[in-house]
């Protein structure tokens, strides 16, 4: 079954979909697990020492008191029956994320990133919970100078905050708690980070856009030059999806099933990985793929050509050539085949997306 405009508008609305989703991908997600390895730190919430010490004490601020504990690069209070989470939704050892949780619906992210994700996760967060936002002023607690917003009711509260410390970007969600909160100066009144490495850098590549070269050769095809590369994975829409399931590592959330707005159509299955949704249909064939972290954050996904998340539009025609192009991005078409770069002036390119108009819903 061929439906040309009828299959490039429905990929087009899903695009549009996933780029407005008011899911805020930079946050872990709330489910509780515990660790075994997690250490008792030696420092009460107000105690000036650094984390290792031998001896263990119980944090308290105002009414909350609890255990200082240590994981990864934190030191931070566990309040009396709440639970510290190792990592994040990715990996539960990542030693750069934890969340201190309540219950599933009142707890503090902590996430160390680059300088570069810090800004673009809190930025997303501050357009996507605009209820009674309100920005915070600058505030020191514990030696971090932090930045933010509040949101929300008395159902709703939160606030996102960034800062920094021993040479680290730190970003906080606090979910159910107003940032005056008892809880919320106890927790962030405790937390301690260690100094980051000497050689450790706030850039996520040594070298500048237009510094790097294209990866293919300038007579390249379209579709050669915008092969997914992903975990050592190429492939491109029209391939069997089938052959490289095993091959691309672990989903950053679980599939789901999707009904194009198509007369007659088939459900197709969306598929996350960090920054890529990829689109099959009925008959196991990748139909279309997207490029982008407003469904699940991750830049480890380029085209072969070299293009990434993150570069401008001019890095985009010096490695693709010219396309049709308007205020929202690039166009490039070739045959049944269209492909996408959409760009924002702060965020440079955010959407780089693949779709074959003659492939069956």
């Amino acid at each position: 079954m061929r439906r040309s405009m009828l299959a490039r508008l429905a990929a087009m609305t899903l695009a549009a979909s996933m780029m407005f989703t008011l899911t805020a991908c930079g946050d872990s997600d709330s489910s509780s697990k515990s660790k075994s390895d997690e250490k008792t730190s030696s420092a009460a919430a107000e105690d000036e020492s650094t984390p290792g010490d031998d001896e263990s004490k119980s944090g308290e601020e105002g009414n909350v008191t609890g255990e200082v504990k240590q994981w990864g690069i934190y030191s931070v209070l566990i309040p009396e029956g709440w639970t510290l989470r190792t990592g994040d939704v990715l990996d539960d050892n990542d030693e750069n994320y934890c969340s201190v949780k309540k219950s599933d619906f009142s707890y503090f992210d902590f996430k160390c990133e680059t300088e570069d994700v810090q800004k673009r996760q809190y930025d997303y967060n501050k357009n996507t919970y605009t209820l009674n936002q309100a920005d915070l002023p600058e505030t020191e607690i514990a030696s971090i100078k932090w930045n933010g917003f509040e949101y929300g009711n008395d159902f709703t509260k939160g606030f996102e905050l960034y800062g920094s410390s021993n040479g680290r970007f730190l970003r906080v969600s606090g979910v159910g708690f107003a940032f005056d909160s008892a809880e919320a100066k106890a927790v962030l009144g405790s937390l301690k980070v260690t100094e980051a490495p000497a050689d450790s850098s706030s850039e996520a590549d040594d070298s500048s856009a237009e510094e790097r070269q294209p990866e293919t050769p300038e007579n390249a095809s379209l579709m050669e030059k915008f092969a997914v590369k992903y975990n050592g994975v190429t492939f491109s829409v029209g391939d069997k999806f089938g052959n490289i399931k095993d091959l691309m590592g672990e989903q950053a959330k679980p599939s789901k099933m999707m009904q194009p707005c198509v007369p007659d159509s088939q459900e197709v299955e969306l598929v996350y990985y960090p920054g890529m949704t990829i689109q099959v249909n009925y008959e196991d064939t990748i139909i279309s793929v997207s490029i982008t972290e407003e469904e699940c954050p991750g830049r480890d996904v380029s085209i072969a050509c070299g293009l990434r998340l993150g570069d401008d539009r001019e890095t985009a025609k010096r490695f693709l050539g010219e396309g049709e192009e308007d205020e929202y991005g690039i166009t490039y078409k070739s045959g049944s085949m269209m492909y996408q770069v959409m760009d924002r002036e702060k965020d440079g390119i955010f959407l780089i997306s693949a779709y074959d108009n003659d492939l069956p819903f």
